[in-house]
């Protein structure tokens, strides 16, 4: 079991790499990473703070949170509400979602703009099949009354197109989700 600075490490390691691949858009793409579970406490993840860019993340400016919103760290940053309404539908539903990666690269943004969807017809989208679902474009996702229909959309798939948005995965560890 991993203690939470090493979960902290290597999810601040992630987001600097997604940094160089260059799979950043400004500061409102998100990757987080459920901690251990408290006794007796709603599960916690790592967010990154709000108003950092990717390269900008570290071990220590990671936010903890509640999947209700609570911050249970000493952290005083502020945690993006679209990344906040997200994330925790999803860890809070999800057993098996320990770690969830969003993006808004401009090839998943093309693809998510695609009134089909992703095609199926390449080596690397067929070994998605099956796996993939969509969600419908709501606007910008920071009203909770969307994370029930998010997490419909989900199902069990571990892949989420969100239409005209960009791209989720869900897994259950960190190398697997990358």
């Amino acid at each position: 079991m991993h203690t939470e600075l090493q979960y902290r490490q290597d999810l601040a390691a992630c987001y600097r790499l997604f940094d160089w691949l260059g799979w950043t858009e400004l500061i409102f793409n998100h990757i987080t990473l459920r901690v251990p579970q408290r006794e007796n406490q709603p599960a916690e993840y790592l967010i990154n703070p709000f108003g950092l860019h990717y390269s900008e993340v570290t071990a220590s400016n990671l936010v903890r949170i509640t999947v209700d919103g609570t911050v249970t760290d000493d952290s005083q940053s502020l945690v993006n509400q679209a990344g906040f309404v997200i994330h925790s539908a999803i860890h809070a539903s999800r057993p098996d979602a320990h770690c969830i990666i969003h993006v808004h690269t401009t090839a998943g943004c093309a693809i998510s703009c695609k009134e089909e969807g992703l095609r199926h017809d390449n080596f690397y989208s067929a070994m998605l099949y099956g796996d993939i679902a969509y969600h419908d474009y709501e606007g910008v996702t920071t009203s909770l009354d969307e994370q029930p229909r998010l997490v419909a959309s989900l199902g069990s798939c571990n892949h989420l197109i969100l239409r005209n948005h960009g791209l989720l995965v869900v897994a259950e560890d960190l190398p697997t989700a990358f």
